[in-house]
């Protein structure tokens, strides 16, 4: 018998090419808090000989253990084998259902799936369009979710970050040290709104994507849009923000409508 109401993640590991070991730590932080253990991976790419050292071929798989792995290749972008430079065409979005068997099977273990690419940006990727509307169509009458990883909705100031005000510079902001809890801050949501501080009375509220590990540091990317590349700070720009970046859940027809009966009884 299927799963009732299964959740995928779909991930971009650009930026983790040399750091797959702090990655799978924080990402097993992060689900072993919400109660699962750590996840099945499935590399959906078209071609696996990249330069990223540590998503070469299967050498993810020495990291997080065979058991933990799977390839679909057929997932892939066919484009990429033709040598486009652009635009989505899967190679068999039938074996959307192979993946979907694979997040039953861990499911039923207390697991669940991160298909991946290499995309930065989940709104131009193939994995979006697996997700979105392959894996929709092989879920049929089943209740199912995708969403970006680490998914959930942003938080609004839940967490303050007290830096030096240097600190606030390029692309992101650099943790001095590993971030403690590392689950609390591996598992903010794209868009989380933190609060940044120091002891001198300075602050400031900006927007930032999931955490990273890039130059030996721990980095909170800063969500930055338009042409003059404004860091966002308010919770109306996030919301835009994470609809055109397909940041939000795809959900079946079958968990809107699951969704609908079960808010019905709460409300009862």
């Amino acid at each position: 018998m299927p799963v009732k109401r299964l959740t995928l993640f779909k991930f971009g590991y650009d930026g983790w090419g040399n750091s797959t070991r702090q990655l799978i730590k924080a990402v097993n932080a992060v689900e072993h808090h919400r109660g699962f253990r750590p996840p099945v991976w499935v590399d959906i790419r078209a071609r696996s000989s990249v330069r990223a050292a540590g998503f070469c071929g299967s050498r993810l798989a020495d990291v997080v253990g065979t058991k933990n792995y799977r390839v679909i290749k057929d997932l892939g972008n066919a484009n990429v084998l033709d040598g486009a430079t652009d635009g989505v065409r899967i190679i068999d979005p039938r074996k959307s259902g192979a993946l979907l068997e694979v997040a039953e099977e861990a499911w039923r273990d207390r697991r669940r799936v991160m298909f991946f690419c290499q995309c930065p940006d989940p709104e131009k990727c193939h994995r979006t369009k697996v997700g979105r509307t392959h894996l929709m169509r092989a879920a049929a009458k089943r209740e199912v979710q995708v969403v970006e990883w680490p998914g959930g909705q942003p938080r609004q100031r839940r967490i303050s970050i007290k830096i030096e005000r240097d600190w606030l510079k390029g692309a992101s902001i650099e943790f001095p040290t590993k971030p403690r809890p590392l689950w609390k801050f591996a598992g903010l949501p794209a868009g989380s709104l933190v609060r940044l501080y120091n002891t001198a009375g300075w602050e400031k509220t900006v927007a930032v994507k999931a955490l990273k590990f890039e130059g030996g540091a721990w980095r909170l990317p800063l969500v930055r849009a338009g042409k003059t590349k404004r860091i966002l700070v308010t919770a109306d720009e996030v919301s835009l923000w994470r609809t055109k970046g397909a940041y939000e859940p795809h959900l079946s027809r079958a968990w809107k409508r699951g969704a609908k009966r079960r808010a019905a009884t709460t409300n009862e």
